[in-house]
């Protein structure tokens, strides 16, 4: 997950944040980065980007660039039947909640986890795992098919089993954009 300082100008904070949250980007005095606009006084710092007021679309380009080179844990901690077992990000199908529990959904199990899905998305985010509704966080290296479904939405069809997840027409447009269609 990728931390930022920021040192942006009145005038301009406002559209860098939104541009920060829409990439999963958190505000954090302890940061990794700084981001600097060009003219703003900012405290030395061991890395910084320096940016130019008006040049976002730049600056977005640079900050997806970091998320997707940003290292993703190998696995996750599952519980099941009062045992933790170490899961492998690439043996996990999906994740799903039901009320308060978060279950990661392997071809052999489902184990329980401790995050949330949002949690789960934002750890994830730049890897191989996309929200595709209320419920699911799914890999997308185990989907064996996408299906167009009713009223706009996509059906995904899970590799070695015979689920199927939608996706919801909210999350229909960030996962169109995460694979480029």
């Amino acid at each position: 997950m990728l931390r930022v300082s920021c040192f942006i100008s009145e005038t301009n904070r406002e559209s860098i944040y939104k541009l920060l949250d829409s990439l999963g980007i958190i505000r954090s005095e302890n940061a990794d980065i700084a981001l600097v606009e060009a003219g703003v006084d900012a405290p030395p710092s061991d890395l910084a980007i320096l940016f130019q007021p008006g040049k976002a679309e730049a600056l977005s380009n640079i900050l997806k660039r970091l998320l997707k080179t940003e290292p993703q844990p190998p696995l996750i901690i599952g519980e099941r039947n009062n045992t933790f077992k170490p899961l492998d990000l690439s043996d996990i199908l999906y994740f799903r909640s039901d009320g308060n529990y978060v279950y990661a959904v392997t071809p052999d199990a489902e184990f329980e986890v401790k995050y949330r899905l949002y949690e789960l998305e934002e750890r994830f985010r730049g890897g191989s795992f996309i929200r595709t509704g209320k419920s699911n966080v799914v890999n997308i290296l185990q989907v064996e098919e996408i299906i167009p479904w009713f009223g706009s939405r996509l059906l995904l069809r899970i590799s070695g089993t015979s689920q199927r997840i939608e996706v919801s027409r909210k999350y229909l447009k960030s996962f169109k954009a995460y694979l480029e269609i």
